[in-house]
């Protein structure tokens, strides 16, 4: 009698299984690592708008006719594109206070989540959906966000 070799089906159908979850994983990872390199630019880009927009404004005593046009054409940014993709962007002020804020409308949950951590040392307040206490509590799930973070 002669002896068979190979693999069964239930063996062929074990490695097929296995290497489906590990695509799956690396698909899921892939998304981990994209969205984490977006929201680092895009965190750089926030940042570089509100210092240079601080030095174009530095020897006025408030941001009166701020807005992204304006800021475009002093080369503060490239674009009237938002530094966070998907998201509608725009700037405002209170007149008369040298505070602006740059809006971030048009955001999912994650995204609004995500925005409110921004708390660093040139953010003077952040507002979610018009409020500024606990903003992060204030993020909709099931509807579009706006947030704004305020420069000093």
């Amino acid at each position: 009698m002669k002896e068979q070799s190979g693999r069964s089906l239930i063996e062929m159908l074990g490695v097929m299984a296995i290497a489906g979850v590990m695509t799956a994983g690396a698909i899921k990872m892939y998304g981990v690592v994209r969205t984490r390199q977006i929201h680092m630019v895009a965190a750089e880009d926030i940042k570089t708008i509100a210092l240079n927009t601080k030095v174009l404004y530095a020897t006025r005593s408030n941001y009166n006719e701020i807005s992204v046009d304006y800021l475009v054409k002093a080369g503060v940014i490239n674009s009237e594109k938002s530094p966070l993709p998907g998201a509608t962007f725009s700037v405002t002020t209170v007149p008369d206070v040298k505070e602006f804020a740059m809006v971030f409308s048009n955001l999912d949950f994650k995204e609004c989540a995500w925005l409110t951590t921004l708390k660093k040392d040139w953010v003077s307040k952040i507002s979610v959906n018009g409020y500024f206490e606990s903003a992060v509590t204030y993020c909709k799930k099931l509807d579009k966000n706006e947030v704004a973070i305020w420069v000093k």
